[in-house]
């Protein structure tokens, strides 16, 4: 047998031409969706017995714009700043430390998060990713992925509901849902003082329960992975406390020595940095010197001293405190001793939000800062920064906003504040997104949902992502013989849309109609950080590849690559050309996944298989190939996206972004997902002893 492939059909004059084939060695498979109908599919080489489109496999980073989509719905911003750094992320008693493929900047915006496929970004978003609702839009959402108590279920059930998802809230743990309250709480405050940038950091710290153990736990790991683990370990409450405590003691050092107009010694400073900044020394506390800071010395010191007839610190004035009333003296001896009782001040009962304020508004928050003589200035010590990431001023009104938290565990007002709780709501409400448009295949309940580690077909990624960048899912409706209603297939997609019999009788039919999930503008600003993937990032070589008449279609994808290079994937969408642009109402979505059946490495010698280099080019061929069938319509030179009304572009570091001009819409995914899941949105029922 010799393997051809036609290049020319026959015709009268000639045969057909082909050329000679070598039999491949790699499967894979190719689908294509438009609107819930599957309308191509090639299950690999060789398909006469096993159709790979459908067969279970790892995509990679694919998954994340799932997750950006999630988040999309839940009032995050495309522009947003996510935290890039290495971080811990502990959840339930697993910590999870995903690592970056390439050096990765500190910080990026949710775009470019996709445009460079950051690992680190993705999971802290989805770790994350309801921290930006507000009590009552949580408890809805909570509620719509029936993780709130039942209207027939008791107080002990629920609880046991819970634990058995992995959420166990002992009493010795409502410290974190106290940390989580003053974090909530001073948030929006950061933006009133100096150090606005301190915001990611604060968004990125835990409490810390369990950290010493983890500690311990990672000393038998290889010296390079303990090392970057327990400075990560270090960004938690219950350590930069203790480290402010021990900066703000050399910080004092640093003040006494330049008051007896000296330079301190290393042991009283061991951890201190200074630099310069105008005439203002600012001070930083970290084993890792930030950039531009140095050892304090005779050249940065010498012009703070005082006057040598002033070598002690000017005294600081104490906060003016109003003198309290003090009643009349009583005229009868009778109630001597209550008079003195009487004369004491009354305690002030202050909410922790005014013991917030007060903290923020006792601060001098600008570069006023005490001085002696003519010279430069010492910064202030609420402007000192612990580690390269937060100051004692953000520190300082955490701890302002501690409280004792009341309730019981399980309750809604305590759990709800509970990390372990809201990322077990977070993880399953992209599961449930994820099933609301088509995906039928269990997606495990885990942190790197984002890197892939769930299983899934070519077919439901396919139609999930018509669904991304659409906001809507597709709903089949059959009707059998004389027009009866009948149960349609339980699959991602419509594959038979009419039966007939041989008199031409219609003995069945069906037809996908159309719902929305999250909405058209959440499609088309996930659409456009897929379009991003596409101009300038991992998706570069589908740029400029595929045609409709005389106009660029504006393709969108994301790649995936899972370890050791075993499967390579590439998603995306071609939009269809109308008459005043590309639209997303019913567009193409385009699935390619490479690999070897037996999950054996794709590499050879020096070579490797990713998804940008193993399944992009088969995707942007068959993008070209709708575009040169004219399925995706003729169109001039030029035609662009359909703006969308309260759109707007940003530019953002690396790339331009679309996002809302004013205010995200308010959420309404959780009543949604509760409608498709078919179940009453109760965010607060009763329980039943």
């Amino acid at each position: 047998m010799v393997l051809v492939s036609v290049r020319d059909a026959p015709t009268e004059e000639r045969f057909a031409r082909c050329d000679l084939e070598v039999a491949p060695v790699l499967q894979g498979a190719v689908a294509v969706v438009q609107a819930g109908q599957l309308r191509a599919m090639v299950g690999g080489y060789d398909n006469r017995d096993f159709n790979r489109v459908r067969a279970l496999r790892q995509m990679g980073s694919t998954w994340k714009p799932l997750v950006y989509h999630t988040a999309l719905a839940l009032g995050w911003r495309p522009e947003e700043l996510l935290d890039n750094w290495q971080n811990a992320f502990p959840y339930g008693t697993v910590y999870y430390y995903p690592s970056a493929d390439h050096l990765p900047d500190p910080a990026v915006t949710m775009t470019m998060a996709g445009v460079r496929s950051e690992n680190v970004a993705s999971v802290w978003l989805l770790y994350h990713l309801v921290d930006r609702l507000d009590v009552d839009a949580f408890a809805r959402l909570a509620a719509a992925v029936d993780l709130v108590i039942r209207p027939d279920e008791s107080a002990d059930d629920y609880r046991s509901r819970i634990q058995a998802r992995g959420v166990v809230l002992p009493q010795l743990r409502v410290e974190d849902v106290s940390f989580h309250r003053a974090r909530r709480d001073v948030r929006p405050r950061l933006e009133l003082g100096a150090h606005p940038e301190d915001a990611l950091a604060l968004d990125s710290m835990l409490y810390g329960w369990g950290f010493d153990a983890e500690r311990k736990r990672i000393q038998t790991e290889p010296e390079a992975d303990r090392d970057w683990k327990e400075k990560v370990l270090g960004h938690s409450w219950l350590t930069l406390r203790e480290r402010m405590r021990a900066c703000l003691e050399q910080y004092r050092a640093l003040e006494m020595a330049i008051a007896d107009r000296r330079v301190p010694r290393n042991l009283e400073v061991p951890e201190l940095t200074v630099k310069l900044d105008g005439e203002v020394l600012q001070v930083a506390c970290g084993s890792t010197p930030a950039e531009g800071y140095e050892t304090p010395g005779a050249t940065h010191l010498t012009s703070l001293f005082p006057p040598e007839e002033a070598a002690v610190p000017p005294a600081v004035p104490e906060p003016a405190v109003p003198e309290p009333a003090v009643p009349e003296p009583e005229t009868s001896g009778r109630r001597k001793h209550k008079r003195r009782r009487n004369a004491e001040p009354e305690p002030v009962h202050r909410s922790r939000s005014e013991r917030i304020d007060e903290m923020f508004a006792d601060q001098t928050w600008s570069t006023e800062v005490a001085t002696w003589g003519e010279g430069a200035r010492l910064a202030p010590d609420y402007d000192l920064e612990i580690d390269g990431r937060v100051h004692v001023s953000t520190l300082r009104a955490l701890q302002a906003a501690m409280q004792p938290v009341e309730g019981r565990t399980y309750e809604a007002e305590v759990l709800y504040d509970f990390q372990d709780f809201r990322v077990l709501v977070a993880i399953d409400t992209v599961i449930a997104l994820a099933e609301a448009y088509g995906v039928r295949s269990e997606i495990k309940p885990i942190l790197p949902i984002p890197l892939g580690a769930s299983e899934l077909t070519t077919e439901e990624e396919t139609v999930l992502y018509g669904g991304l960048v659409s906001g809507q899912r597709w709903e089949v409706e059959a009707r059998g013989l004389d027009g009866i209603p009948v149960e349609p297939p339980d699959e991602p997609t419509l594959l038979i849309s009419q039966v007939r019999d041989a008199r031409g009788r219609v003995l069945y039919e069906a037809a996908p109609v159309p719902e929305w999930v999250a909405g058209p503008v959440t499609g088309v600003l996930t659409a456009d950080i897929l379009r991003n993937v596409v101009t300038s990032g991992t998706g570069r070589r589908a740029h400029r590849s595929t045609w409709a008449g005389e106009a660029e279609v504006p393709l969108g994808g994301k790649t995936g690559t899972t370890n050791d290079f075993r499967n390579a994937a590439f998603m995306g969408f071609a939009p269809m050309a109308g008459e005043e642009g590309f639209t997303l109402d019913a567009p193409y979505s385009l699935g390619v996944y490479v690999g070897y059946d037996d999950n054996r490495s794709m590499r050879s010698g020096g070579i490797v298989l990713a998804g940008a280099s193993g399944a992009l080019p088969t995707w942007t061929l068959t993008a070209r190939g709708l575009g040169q069938a004219g399925l995706l319509g003729e169109a001039p030179a030029g035609l662009r996206m359909v703006e969308t009304e309260g759109l707007g572009r940003v530019d953002a570091p690396g790339v331009s972004v679309l996002t809302w001009e004013g205010d995200a819409p308010p959420v309404t995914l959780s009543d949604v997902l509760a409608e498709v899941a078919g179940r009453p949105l109760d965010a607060d029922p009763e329980a039943t002893e």
